[in-house]
């Protein structure tokens, strides 16, 4: 078990206390009427390769909304829920030139995913929708305009949301799945909106981000660390980040048209290397209750650089060896301690002394003697008994040997 509480808290304290945010989707009220979202979270879990961007939006008003996207591959998409915020914190129209790839409706989502080659297509597509539903939209020439900025970037996939609103509060999340060469998260389209707006992105990777775009953008890193993945309990994240990942706090406060850009993070140069932690770095302490030893191993690193393999536990003869692969980046990182932690449990059926070793890279960096099939206290004044035993047999073996006095004369 990892020992990153503080960045879990800190993820649920920053993500569930942002407010006013807006910056995942441009919104178009259909009816014409009056649509804020007072609050956004998101999730960007980018491996290299491929990226899981999870949103949630709060929604006011009432009426139909439309939330469009720009994406740079097409989605997979899917439901999602709060909980992981939690602990960080049927039509069919046809326009010239859109391809609509793919229709679901998930909850009070009903979402399309369309193909477009400009954006005067892609504000057409949106005002025959409207038609479709009873509505005419204005200002739509603004819509062309991003929309055709972001095609000319190679973003030629849109996903349009289209949610049917009954007063406010949280939106059910949903999480897009996509290729994408950055860790990528769409800002300039919600220039749709106005007003201020706060935004909170916690950005996920296996390996360390370089955060000099975030900052150029305007955004602050309020927290950088590691985390595991596994318990923000998300189904679809290990399988895109693995197990353990780096985790960035980013925030932004201010107006809407001071978004000038998308955010697009990429790995810092550098490579992984083997890295053996001195004694003074480890901790392994061992119990033992009958046959069965419980051995807890302990490695703090000074700097998020770092990621730890548990290999397991291999047992020959009376040696009981820990292992585990430590590797350091050589690049970039967050000089913040951090401790990786991992129990493991193995039976020793022959009863009698072990040596427990903790070997890190191929290296023992320590090791402990721990003796099975006695009750808490025996081992100990077994090993005196021992000891006084092979004295006296020590000294009763000189005696034997010493030679009479009748022999001397």
């Amino acid at each position: 078990m990892r020992i990153h509480y503080a960045a879990l808290l800190a993820v649920a304290l920053l993500l569930l206390a942002c407010h006013q945010g807006l910056a995942d989707r441009g919104p178009i009220p259909l009816d014409g009427g009056s649509i804020s979202e007072p609050r956004q979270l998101a999730i960007v879990a980018w491996n290299g390769s491929e990226e899981a961007l999870i949103l949630a939006v709060e929604l006011q008003g009432a009426g139909e909304v439309l939330e469009l996207m720009p994406l740079p591959s097409r989605p997979i998409i899917r439901r999602a829920d709060l909980e992981a915020f939690r602990r960080l914190m049927g039509m069919g129209h046809h326009v010239r030139g859109v391809v609509e790839e793919h229709h679901v409706v998930i909850g009070p989502h009903d979402v399309w995913v369309l193909s477009v080659d400009s954006g005067r297509e892609a504000a057409s597509w949106v005002e025959a929708y409207a038609k479709s539903r009873g509505y005419e939209v204005e200002g739509l020439g603004e819509l062309e305009g991003l929309i055709q900025g972001y095609v000319d970037r190679g973003y030629a996939h849109l996903v349009v949301d289209a949610i049917r609103l009954e007063g406010g509060g949280l939106v059910e999340p949903l999480m897009y799945r996509f290729k994408s060469s950055s860790a990528y998260y769409p800002l300039e389209v919600s220039r749709l909106a106005r007003g201020h707006t706060s935004i909170a992105i916690a950005v996920l990777a296996p390996r360390p981000l370089s955060v000099d775009e975030a900052s150029r953008l305007g955004f602050k890193v309020s927290y950088r660390g590691l985390i595991d993945v596994g318990e923000l309990g998300v189904e679809g994240l290990v399988e895109v980040l693995g197990s353990r990942s780096h985790l960035y706090l980013l925030t932004y406060e201010g107006g809407v048209e001071g978004l000038r850009g998308d955010l697009e993070l990429s790995f810092t140069e550098g490579s992984w290397r083997p890295y053996v932690p001195s004694s003074r770095q480890v901790e392994l302490d061992v119990s033992v209750e009958g046959v069965e030893a419980t051995i807890t191993a302990s490695i703090t690193l000074p700097s998020s650089g770092f990621r730890v393999d548990w290999r397991g536990v291999r047992v020959e003869g009376r040696v009981v060896d820990v292992e585990v692969e430590v590797e350091q980046w050589t690049g970039i990182s967050a000089p913040v301690l951090t401790m990786e932690r991992e129990v493991f449990r193995v039976r020793l059926a022959e009863p009698g002394p072990y040596t427990v070793r903790l070997i890190c890279s191929g290296e023992v960096v320590a090791t402990r003697t721990i003796y099975v099939g006695f009750k808490p206290g025996e081992a100990a004044a077994l090993a005196l008994w021992v000891v006084i035993g092979l004295a006296l047999i020590a000294l009763g073996s000189a005696l034997y040997r010493r030679p009479s006095p009748s022999k001397l004369q």
